[in-house]
C-alpha cells in the first residue's frame, strides 16, 4: 500500500463522513448537517483535520484526525488549546502505523501556529498511541452518580415539566475562577457548540448574595426507560466546596420534582480537591465507568501538566 498523509480536502468530505459513520454506526443522513455545523463552522477555520490515503486504492480515505480550537483560561491567561477529535483508522489497515503517521505529521506541520497544547479524550484503542507520541497521560474523569426516582419508569418523559423548573439560558460570565485550568466560555466557542447540539441542554443557577454558581446538564435515555440527568456544566464566580456543595443540592432539591429522571450523574476531576468535596456533600456514589484526558504541552508550563489545577466536567468533551 502507498499511503498518504495530508490536511483534508473537501474533495474527501463524502469519504470522511462514511469514514465516520462507519466507525460510529452513525445514519448518514442524520450525520450530515452535524457535519457541516462541526467541521465547516466559520470558528473552526483555523481548525487541523488530517486524513491518510490509500494511492493504490484510488485515493481512498482510511484514516482521519482533527484537532479543534478549545480555549481554556488560567487566571487572566487564555491558552491556545486544540482538542483532538475523531481518531479513526479504517479496521482494514489497522497495524500499520497510520495513526503514528498522523501525529507525526501533526508535530510536523503545526510548529508555526499559535498553540500552546493539544488535548483529547481518547477511547482504549487510541490512547497508547497518543501516549507513544508523547502526549501525557492528564488524569481520569471519574463519574459519580445519585439516585432520583427509581420508579421513574412510571412517569412519562414530560419536557414541559422540566423547562419549567430547570428554565434558564446559558450564562457566559461566570468562570472568573482563580488558579485554576477550565474551559473559556468565549461568545462564538459557545455559539459554535450550540449549532451542532443534538440534545437539549437545560440550566439552573443558585445565589449566596453576589455568588452565583450556574449548572448545564441534559437528560440521556439508557437502554429506552433509564433517565439519567447528566450534570456536564458548573460554571462560578465563587469557586468554594460548601457553596458549590449547596448549588448542587439546591439543583438535586429541584430535580427532584421530576419524577421520570431516574438518577443524577456528573464526571469529575478527582484531584481537584474542592469539585471532589461539593460531590462527596452530597453523597454522590463513585462507580467505574472513567475518561481519560491526555495532554500535549507545547509551552513548557508545568501549570499545564498539573491535574490538581483542572477544572473538567462532561461538557468539555466535545461530543456533549
Amino acid at each position: 500500500m502507498n499511503l498518504k498523509v495530508s490536511y483534508y480536502q473537501e474533495s474527501e468530505k463524502d469519504q470522511v463522513m462514511n469514514l465516520i459513520c462507519r466507525e460510529y454506526n452513525y445514519d448518514l443522513k442524520e450525520y450530515a448537517p452535524f457535519f457541516a455545523k462541526f467541521y465547516e463552522h466559520p470558528f473552526q477555520n483555523n481548525a487541523h483535520k488530517i486524513t491518510v490515503s490509500d494511492i493504490d486504492a484510488d485515493h481512498k480515505v482510511v484514516g482521519f484526525f482533527a484537532l479543534f480550537y478549545w480555549p481554556y483560561q488560567l487566571n487572566e491567561k487564555t491558552y491556545h488549546a486544540y482538542k483532538g477529535v475523531n481518531a479513526i483508522v479504517m479496521p482494514e489497515y489497522r497495524g500499520n502505523g497510520i495513526f503514528k503517521k498522523i501525529l507525526d505529521f501533526v508535530d510536523e506541520n503545526t510548529k508555526e501556529f499559535p498553540i500552546d497544547f493539544f488535548i483529547a479524550t481518547p477511547l482504549p484503542a487510541a490512547y497508547y498511541g497518543f501516549k507513544k507520541n508523547k502526549w501525557k497521560a492528564l488524569l481520569d474523569l471519574h463519574w459519580y452518580i445519585k439516585p432520583n426516582n427509581l420508579f421513574s419508569l412510571l412517569f412519562p418523559l414530560n419536557t414541559s415539566k422540566i423547562n419549567a423548573i430547570l428554565p434558564e439560558l446559558k450564562k457566559d460570565s461566570l468562570n472568573q475562577i482563580k488558579n485554576n485550568i477550565h474551559q473559556v466560555d468565549l461568545p462564538d466557542f459557545i455559539n459554535w457548540r450550540a449549532s451542532f447540539y443534538k440534545s437539549k441542554k437545560y440550566y439552573l443557577s443558585y445565589r449566596e448574595g453576589n455568588n452565583v454558581v450556574q449548572f448545564g446538564g441534559k437528560i440521556n435515555i439508557r437502554k429506552k426507560i433509564i433517565r439519567e440527568f447528566i450534570i456536564g456544566e458548573v460554571s462560578t464566580n465563587h469557586f468554594d466546596p460548601v457553596f458549590l456543595a449547596n448549588g448542587l443540592k439546591h439543583l438535586r432539591k429541584e430535580i427532584k420534582r421530576i419524577k421520570c429522571i431516574t438518577f443524577v450523574s456528573i464526571a469529575i476531576n478527582p484531584h481537584n480537591k474542592i469539585v471532589l468535596e461539593a460531590v462527596e456533600r452530597n453523597n454522590f456514589s463513585k462507580i467505574k465507568k472513567i475518561i481519560h484526558i491526555v495532554v500535549k504541552d507545547l509551552t513548557n508550563c508545568s501549570e499545564i501538566l498539573n491535574e490538581k489545577k483542572w477544572i473538567l466536567y462532561r461538557a468539555d468533551l466535545d461530543s456533549w
